[in-house]
């Protein structure tokens, strides 16, 4: 057979084998298990997630559910008992006094009415009293004109069970009478006693009916402080306010602060009397004529629960809020008077009766058909009852305000339990500006928790959502023109070589501990960047500036000179003189530029007239010249520290989403003569932009959530201000500050949760859309 002749052909194929087409059978077992694992990992996840999600749910939807008070026993006591009735703190004990030596306790399952003796001296009768239902007591005033307080103890603590600390049984306590003049001739006869107790001061007011009108006095008692009579107290001042008044007094309200005085008028006016410590003397600060407008008339004048704020109800159904709160003068000072700070829907009628919380600013009304349970701080009507069968002529609650009584005209008694665990939420609350007592104006604020029981619990979400947003801002701001224009310059610009080494640098950046990075802020950055913002600033400008200038004079030198360097290496002339720039501003450039930047502010302010202020830095011109604060530990140095914990993640996703794009579109573009920042320009960014997007709303969210930077690098002050020198409060940080000191089930506990689940829905919400714009920018600009 000759060379060139072919080859013959095989006299038959090759049989097929069949075994080499099938798979082992551990591996189809093995790949079936991991299917079905990874399948029930991803509903594992599903079902965590929405479990999370419930849970959240769960423990905030009580915060904007409504108040429940249902009417339970009705009933008549045996014996028609005229008077002023009471509940003791459980709400199970009601009492009633009218002016005699015998209060009584009504047994509910029985209706008896049990008589226990109040211990007065035998020649001394009572002839006028009041309720107060925050002390449990009756202060009393006799024939004699001398007053004193009877304290109510039912035997029981706030559960309805025997306190075993004290008494077991029913049973009074009546403090010394004391006459209402310093020399014990006490004009008139006295109609009306009212009383306040502030501790090392006792409050007693009383009005008393003479031939020439009727008179207002009023005396104080003090804590002794000898050797021999420690503990006890005596009477300190004597006053008749009566030549102040503007009008015959028909109500007083003296305050449980032990400085302030409100007395209402026939001439329907509101007289505010204050305690002057200097002059010794009570002085009328503000006289407030018809509060209610519009020629209503006021039927009921109390104090809400802290003696800050005043509940005025008219007769024709009006129901509004006086409160304390700074007013200017016109000498530029502010002095406190009480203003309108919230009105209600008018009632169905007259406003008749009233009862106060002991714990909260919830509070009782009524009017001849209706009762109606509110909440000051809010605004809000908390219930409301349908129209009643009866005519409520007294309301009487406990101190822990569950319980509820209301008399009719037969004599009948009417017990109402009250469930209301969370009057402090809802959404005006949490989200929406209110007048807080001592405020000016409406304002969201967050204080959740105060010195004494009578504080006003400040519950708005919107400073803690603003602190979040403004941090996640200014982090960003630094974080991402850093991260993404170093994944591009590591991606396409960076030697193989270097990058093999910067690259996994980077990522374990992200390794590193947000509390050693707020540790880091707060104790070393923190301090020094305080006297360097003139030099940041600096920084800012020149460095980028320096470094287009550089790259400008680098593509302008012969390409036999820049040949001398590979591809990449540029960073080698770069760094250096970058870093000299930098230092250069640190240490000198910023101070010098101090002192003339702030002779210019002074300059151009006093053109305004505002140039008269002293400043020795950049801290004080601030301060100062502009009025705004400036805190060590602000939102410059968060949005730094936190810059570092984000550029990583920003980074890495980044640099890969860059890197994959197909090698045969840069060399295509290559091949038509493109540089490398216009490959880069053209064809990386846009190809590589779903990649960039997720880095970036990664990024976000992980700024989002940080919690210990914040914390520790930041004054954690829970305000609404975009200046950058001062400080925030993130709802994350807020979690993990007041969390562990929250108890369980209060509203401050769920509070706190409710932040979580707003974390976790902005979170969802973001990744959602960022899914959602990922997915369009992945179809226009698929290229594989």
């Amino acid at each position: 057979m000759s060379p060139s002749s072919p080859s013959p052909s095989p006299s038959r194929k090759p049989k097929p084998v069949p075994e080499r087409f099938q798979v082992a059978k551990t591996t189809l077992w093995f790949d079936r298990i991991m299917t079905k694992t990874i399948i029930g990992g991803g509903f594992t996840v599903i079902v965590a997630v929405f479990g999370i999600l419930f849970f959240l749910l769960a423990v905030t939807i009580p915060l904007f559910q409504g108040a429940e008070v249902k009417e339970g026993q009705s009933l008549a006591p045996a014996a028609q008992a005229a008077g002023t009735w009471g509940l003791d703190p459980s709400g199970t004990q009601p009492f009633v006094y009218s002016n005699g030596k015998d209060i009584f306790f009504l047994d509910k399952a029985s209706g008896n009415l049990k008589p226990v003796p109040v211990a007065l001296p035998d020649n001394e009768t009572v002839c006028a009293h009041s309720y107060n239902s925050f002390l449990s007591a009756y202060p009393i005033a006799t024939e004699s004109g001398k007053v004193g307080v009877i304290s109510v103890h039912s035997g029981l603590n706030i559960h309805g069970q025997v306190n075993a600390h004290g008494p077991t049984k029913a049973g009074t306590e009546t403090s010394p009478l004391h006459p209402m003049t310093e020399n014990g001739d006490v004009p008139g006869r006295i109609s009306g006693v009212a009383y306040a107790d502030a501790g090392e001061r006792k409050i007693f007011s009383t009005i008393n009916e003479t031939d020439q009108g009727p008179r207002l006095l009023l005396m104080t008692l003090e804590e002794s402080r000898s050797l021999l009579h420690e503990g006890e107290f005596i009477p300190s001042g004597f006053h008749d306010l009566t030549d102040r008044l503007d009008g015959k007094p028909v109500a007083m309200l003296p305050g449980n602060s032990g400085d302030s005085l409100i007395v209402a008028t026939d001439t329907d006016k509101l007289l505010y009397f204050a305690y002057n410590e200097n002059s010794e003397t009570w002085e009328k600060r503000q006289t407030i004529p018809s509060p209610l407008g519009d020629g209503e008339r006021m039927t009921t004048v109390n104090w809400l629960f802290g003696d800050m704020s005043l509940v005025l109800g008219g007769d024709r159904g009006s129901l509004k809020i006086f409160s304390l709160y700074p007013h200017p003068q016109a000498d530029g000072a502010a002095l406190r008077l009480f203003g309108e700070t919230k009105k209600f829907p008018p009632l169905n009628g007259p406003v008749q009766h009233y009862a106060a919380s002991g714990i909260n600013r919830s509070f009782l009304v009524s009017s001849p058909h209706a009762v109606r349970l509110c909440y000051g701080t809010t605004a809000d009507i908390r219930w409301e009852s349908d129209r009643l069968d009866f005519s409520p002529v007294q309301l009487a609650a406990n101190a822990e305000f569950n319980s509820m009584l209301a008399t009719d005209g037969q004599g009948r008694i009417h017990f109402f339990s009250i469930k209301d665990r969370h009057p402090e939420a809802g959404s005006k609350a949490l989200v929406g500006k209110i007048w807080y007592e001592g405020y000016d104006s409406p304002k969201w604020l967050w204080q959740s928790v105060g010195g004494t029981d009578d504080y006003e619990s400040k519950l708005s979400l919107m400073p803690l959502v603003f602190g979040t947003l403004k941090g996640t801002l200014y982090a960003l701001v630094f974080a991402v023109p850093v991260a993404v224009m170093a994944a591009v310059y590591t991606a396409h610009f960076m030697p193989p070589s270097v990058k093999r080494v910067v690259k996994p640098v980077m990522e374990i950046m992200a390794s590193l501990p947000s509390v050693v990075l707020g540790f880091f802020g707060a104790l070393y950055l923190a301090p020094r960047m305080e006297d360097k913002v003139p030099a940041l600033v600096c920084m800012v400008i020149l460095i980028p500036s320096l470094a287009a200038l550089i790259a400008w004079f680098w593509t302008t030198r012969p390409a036999a000179w820049r040949n001398k360097f590979s591809n990449g290496l540029e960073y080698i002339v770069m760094t250096p003189v970058i870093l000299l720039c930098a230092w250069f501003c640190w240490e000198y450039l910023g101070y010098w530029l101090e002192q003339p930047f702030i002779s210019l502010t002074r300059g151009i302010m006093s053109l305004w007239g505002a140039g008269d202020f002293q400043a020795a830095s950049f801290a004080d011109l601030w301060r100062n010249g502009f009025g705004m604060p400036y805190e060590q530990r602000n939102s410059l140095v968060v949005g730094f520290v936190m810059g570092f914990a984000v550029i990583p993640v920003i980074f890495t996703i980044s640099e890969d989403a860059l890197s994959n794009v197909p090698p045969s579109l840069i060399a295509a573009s290559e091949a038509l003569g493109a540089s490398r920042w216009q490959i880069v320009r053209t064809v990386v960014l846009p190809v590589a932009s779903a990649g960039i997007f997720s880095a970036l709303m990664i990024g976000l969210g992980r700024a989002v959530g940080e919690t210990m930077i914040v914390l520790m690098a930041t004054g954690n002050t829970p305000i609404m201000d975009w200046n950058i020198f001062n400080g925030m409060r993130t709802l994350s940080a807020n979690i993990a500050t007041e969390l562990p000191e929250a108890a369980q089930d209060s509203t401050h506990y769920r509070v706190l949760f409710l932040g979580g689940l707003i974390l976790f829905s902005m979170t969802f919400i973001l990744n959602t859309l960022a899914e959602i714009v990922r997915q369009r920018l992945r179809k226009r600009f698929n290229v594989v």
